[in-house]
């Protein structure tokens, strides 16, 4: 079929046949539907027709020749022009349809719940930093507190209490003191809190106190220097933590290397520096590392269906300890 209007000059319609047909770059309509749908191996660059575009489902590939349908296009089926075919029923845009095949053979998945589990807040290891901070406020804004909590080996030996209250006192001269025992208290006290529990924890401190000072009046010579020498200080406690930690960490499999490496720079602090009773360091440590060997061997025994010694075996340490001081009293008169 050939177009009957031959519109002439520039005013051509680009929609009709040209007068001479040579390879041409954009194909021509005609005007009248075409009543056939000839095929494009029957006319190649010939004079194919062009039937009037409707508008219907988009084809998106090679245009047809007859009567080709240009439609709004639909964001649903992708065509095979467009690249890699999705499963039945899913879109460009999103999931599978409800309802559809693809639907049925992918659900799209729901978020999972989250279950939020509350860390128990380390309330033994901030109540001993905050007894800590309130005693050595009241050292240095009241007067005669100092002498009140300190301990001397000669003091201990009628008022042994001392050997307790001087753990939760620091030098008023010397801030330090203070802030180097609190930082390894929270560094080191929440970790262990945690794995062996408040009340552990807190028998553990106070045992390694008492430990830290029993070690000084032991290793003090009767009637000389440190006989009549005040100590204050958690250091001995706070050096049962870390030989505690030391047996847990074994315990677990983990590396200890850097602990020792802390523990050696504290042990070569006293060379150093002088006034750092280095003996209730010792005995804090030895303490500590007992205690919590007998804990975590009572919690074992007693998961395993047997009874937990856990007070028995830290009664037991208290008793030696007590033991030992009286009977460094007793030899020293």
């Amino acid at each position: 079929m050939t177009n009957e209007q031959q519109p002439s000059g520039d005013e051509r319609n680009p929609w009709s046949r040209p007068d001479s047909w040579e390879a041409p770059t954009q194909p021509t309509y005609s005007q009248q539907p075409a009543t056939g749908s000839p095929s494009h191996e029957a006319h190649p660059y010939g004079q194919p027709t062009y039937g009037q575009p409707t508008y219907g489902q988009p084809t998106h590939g090679q245009p047809t020749y007859g009567q080709p349908t240009y439609g709004q296009p639909t964001y649903g089926q992708p065509h095979p022009s467009q690249g890699e075919q999705l499963p039945s029923g899913w879109t460009n845009w999103g999931p599978p349809v409800a309802g559809s095949a693809a639907s049925q053979q992918a659900p799209v998945p729901q978020p999972r719940a989250q279950v939020v589990r509350r860390r128990e807040q380390p309330v033994v290891t901030m109540s001993i930093a905050a007894i800590c901070v309130l005693v050595w406020l009241g050292e240095m804004l009241v007067a005669g507190v100092y002498e009140a909590v300190a301990m001397t080996p000669v003091q201990a030996s009628t008022q042994p209490w001392r050997i307790i209250t001087s753990a939760f006192a620091h030098s008023p001269t010397a801030i330090t003191h203070i802030l180097f025992n609190m930082w390894a208290l929270w560094a080191v006290g929440q970790a262990i809190e945690g794995a062996l529990g408040r009340a552990r924890f807190a028998a553990l401190y106070l045992l390694a106190a008492i430990g830290g000072g029993t070690a000084f009046i032991l290793l003090a010579p009767a009637g000389g220097d440190l006989w009549f020498t005040r100590v204050v200080g958690a250091s001995g406690a706070v050096f049962g933590l870390f030989g505690a930690l030391l047996v847990l960490q074994r315990l677990v499999g983990q590396s200890t290397q850097q602990l020792w490496f802390i523990l050696a720079i504290n042990a070569a602090i006293p060379l150093l520096i002088p006034g750092i009773a280095w003996q209730a360091h010792a005995g804090g440590f030895v303490v500590g590392i007992l205690v919590a060997w007998l804990d975590a061997r009572a919690v074992r025994q007693a998961n395993a269906g047997g009874p937990d010694r856990t007070w028995l075996w830290n009664g037991l340490v208290l008793l030696a300890m007590v033991v030992l001081l009286i009977g460094k009293y007793a030899l020293a008169g």
